[in-house]
């Protein structure tokens, strides 16, 4: 770059960088333990499933366990939806962060972070519209299933389903496709919140590394900007991005120590 005015503001900008970098990863880091909480929650349906379709019979007992299986996956999947939405939401918020980190790696005249910021937005971009979907799905799987919660208790109330003139062969055929495919769902389930685990383990050895960058080249941007007080607009970058680390962090430290499925934030 230019003199050394120019070199003490680029000092500043890639301090603003680094900062926002280090929020990105701690909302990825946060992102991937929703993502893991739903595929754990999706695997608990599974299971549901197959309690429901092994709870075998049509007569009123059995219906009953039915009845609190079908429940017990559709309280399941709303827990899957708002953990996938809330990875999701955490990462779009990490593509918030990185874009600005890239504009302040360029403004500090370093391209290659601008670019390799560049492309971490697209894998969020893309983990957030995944995350989302799954959301979705789960959300419209959970609608399907409560209303047959009702039907099967309602059903096992009446005496069973010959009795109460519900839809027997309709039900019991459900019953078994259930079966067939639960225990194939539940190892899916699982193998996904394994490796959403596993690429959680990844982005917390990030954070970490963000955050001795970030905290290195702030300290050389506080000794710049004690000295040159004109670069006020560099420095209310930094200072808002610095505090945008530091939401995320505590944000983070929060909701980790909430139980799964109760975070609507």
């Amino acid at each position: 770059m230019g003199g050394r005015g120019s070199d003490e503001e680029a000092v500043v900008w890639l301090a603003v960088g680094n900062a926002r970098e280090w929020a990105a990863t701690v909302r990825e880091h946060t992102a991937w333990m929703y993502h893991a909480r739903g595929w754990d929650a999706k695997a608990e349906s599974d299971n549901a499933m197959r309690r429901m379709a092994e709870a075998g019979g049509d007569e009123a007992d059995s219906l009953g366990r039915m009845a609190d299986a079908m429940g017990g996956i559709a309280d399941a999947l709303r827990a899957a939806s708002v953990e996938f939405g809330l990875s999701s939401r955490l990462n779009k918020a990490a593509v918030a962060h990185l874009r600005r980190a890239a504009a302040a790696y360029r403004r500090s005249g370093n391209p290659d972070l601008a670019k390799a910021a560049d492309k971490r937005i697209a894998m969020s971009s893309e983990y957030a519209a995944d995350a989302a979907k799954l959301s979705e799905e789960a959300r419209r799987a959970a609608a399907s299933y409560a209303p047959l919660a009702g039907v099967l208790a309602e059903a096992a109330a009446d005496g069973g389903l010959e009795q109460s003139g519900k839809k027997r062969d309709s039900l019991l055929a459900a019953r078994a496709d259930m079966l067939s495919v639960a225990g194939k769902a539940h190892g899916k389930s699982t193998d996904r919140a394994k490796r959403a685990r596993e690429v959680e383990d990844i982005t917390e050895v990030a954070r970490k590394m963000t955050e001795v960058m970030s905290g290195k080249s702030a300290a050389e941007a506080s000794a710049v900007v004690d000295s040159r007080p004109d670069l006020h607009k560099a420095a209310a970058a930094l200072k808002r991005a610095a505090a945008a680390a530091d939401r995320a962090v505590a944000q983070d430290a929060r909701r980790r120590r909430r139980p799964e499925g109760r975070d609507s934030r």
